[in-house]
């Protein structure tokens, strides 16, 4: 019976060995947590900080009158002189640009497309149309300000003379910079020679 205990203990103690100097060589596993990623914000962009080319000008001299445009934008105002308006040979859009008072680099270009059955063949009143680009530029670099045609941009034809080709309006709506973040257009007028 000696024999037996001698024996098992000594496995057992061989075994003891055994797997305390292979135990130094076993791997840890272990799964150690990583950072969870920041928590998402679902708060719409706040608005545009944009740097406007804009001046007092707008703010003193009176921007109506032919061949004028101005807009607001947040706290700044802007406008400018007409260059050219173009009518559509089937007279249903035009086109009208120019300059900004504040910088010759930067203007303002506006499409319009008139409602269907409309057309500029005689003299006409209270036109809307939100299918228009509005654009607001600066040379040599992305449109400032550019409108999409969703939600769309609104333009109104207060007054249309045929006889003298006078177009007088309003226009505002969203736009876009660069960036892709919303900047609203209000308080736009423009009166402007369609040739």
């Amino acid at each position: 019976m000696k024999i037996i205990y001698h024996h098992t203990t000594a496995s057992f103690l061989l075994l003891l060995v055994v797997l305390f100097s292979t135990g130094s060589c076993l791997k840890d596993y272990s799964f150690e947590r990583t950072a969870s990623p920041p928590p998402v914000n679902d708060d719409p962009l706040p608005p545009p900080e944009m740097i406007l080319p804009t001046c007092r000008q707008c703010l003193v001299q009176a921007t109506e009158g032919i061949a004028k445009w101005s807009f607001k934008t947040g706290s700044f105002v802007l406008c400018g002189n007409l260059t050219r308006g173009i009518v559509s040979p089937e007279r249903t859009g035009f086109t009208f640009f120019g300059p900004s008072l504040c910088s010759a680099d930067s203007g303002l270009i506006i499409t319009a497309y008139l409602p269907p059955g409309v057309k500029l063949d005689s003299d006409q009143q209270n036109i809307n149309t939100n299918r228009c680009i509005f654009q607001y530029y600066e040379k040599g670099k992305p449109d400032i300000l550019i409108s999409k045609p969703t939600p769309g941009f609104l333009l109104v034809i207060d007054s249309y003379n045929h006889q003298t080709g006078i177009a007088a309006g309003r226009f505002n709506g969203l736009s876009y910079t660069a960036g892709n973040r919303v900047a609203s257009i209000t308080d736009g007028k423009f009166q402007v020679k369609l040739e």
